[in-house]
């Protein structure tokens, strides 16, 4: 019963329905510990973090990852005190505190070592990453970022590749190197689209994944943009609006787009401004600021970048002026895109406990 109770709260984790994960984890908590197994209540305690952690309440997530560790020790499982040690690191990154972070991914990443759990070590070194890179200390994190990629290569995680790459591309963008991060940022793009393919047929798919997957989009497009790519950048931000009206209609409506039959975006909007009645105006939110791409018939593409600091409407008007728009003019909001560029690191890296008995 403990065993049905877990998977089920592992099932509605996955689909993003936290409160009713925490309710089943507490559900099959109880009959461990009706039980007496100790070592189930461990990873019991480790599950519910997960769920508070996911939720965003990250000082709730600690306690319950602490009391996983204290039985973890108690029943001698080193591979649970590695767990418990990377999620408390997780728990910890998420707050801020960078530095003890370290400290406890460095203990995780020695018992990974210890037990020869090769793909949990290489998730502790991405973890590692994201602290050294959250201190400012770039060089450091692409060290273990790249420790991270070749440790995923060679257990063939190409989830953890993928983010391997996109944390690479963060790194080298804060060091200033755009165009090695635009290379990094391609490299995930492709590792996700080939990884989105095979999960096409399952009836969920993780909200790391979903998360990470459309941040990535959203870091390439921008990057193009530093990189003075302007067109490119419109192509990619395209790509990234479509996957995620996609998504949308998978998982809400349960429609399928085959991907067979999908059309590149560059092909797309080639064909558009071939045939364009109108001005279309393309949009892409970025944090503080807001993108716009004009097309118009048989003209090259135009682009603009301003703050928002005053009314939408107001703004959209000036903007549509200054690039020359007529009136009237056609606009589509490109707004589906990631607002940041940060990966959640509420998900990332997360270590979910066992819950079969």
């Amino acid at each position: 019963m403990s065993q049905a109770y877990g998977n089920m709260g592992s099932a509605y984790h996955s689909l993003g329905n936290f409160k009713q994960s925490i309710e089943y984890h507490n559900q099959a908590l109880t009959f461990v510990k009706l039980l007496g197994n100790r070592a189930e209540e461990g990873s019991c305690y480790g599950n519910l973090g997960n769920a508070y952690h996911s939720l965003g309440n990250f000082k709730q997530a600690i306690e319950y990852y602490n009391q996983h560790l204290t039985i973890a020790k108690e029943v001698e499982s080193r591979a649970g005190e590695g767990r418990a040690y990377a999620n408390l690191g997780n728990a910890l990154q998420s707050l801020g505190n960078f530095k003890q972070a370290i400290e406890y991914h460095n203990q995780a990443l020695t018992i990974a070592k210890e037990v020869g759990d090769r793909a949990t070590e290489g998730n502790c070194y991405g973890n590692l990453g994201i602290d050294y890179q959250r201190l400012g200390d770039s060089k450091q994190a692409i060290e273990y970022h790249n420790q991270e990629l070749t440790t995923a290569k060679e257990v063939g995680d190409s989830a953890e590749e993928g983010r391997a790459y996109h944390s690479l591309g963060r790194a080298f963008e804060s060091s200033g190197s755009i165009s090695e991060a635009l290379n990094y940022y391609r490299s995930s793009v492709k590792i996700f689209e080939q990884t989105r393919a095979l999960l096409q047929l399952e009836d969920a798919w993780k909200i790391d994944f979903r998360d990470l997957y459309q941040v990535v989009y959203t870091a390439r497009w921008k990057t193009l943009l530093k990189n003075g790519e302007t067109e490119e950048a419109l192509y990619a931000a395209e790509q990234g609006r479509a996957q995620a009206l996609m998504d949308i209609l998978k998982n809400q409506y349960a429609f399928v787009v085959d991907p067979s039959t999908s059309v590149e975006p560059n092909e797309t909007i080639s064909y558009m401004l071939k045939d364009l009645s109108t001005q279309t105006v393309l949009i892409a939110l970025d944090k503080g600021f807001i993108k716009f791409w004009l097309l118009s018939k048989s003209k090259k593409i135009q682009f603009e970048s301003k703050k928002l600091e005053q009314g939408s409407a107001t703004l959209m008007e000036t903007v549509l002026k200054e690039i020359g728009a007529d009136v009237g003019v056609q606009c589509e909001n490109r707004s589906l895109e990631e607002l940041s560029n940060d990966p959640p690191s509420s998900n990332r890296g997360k270590i979910q406990s066992p819950t079969t008995t």
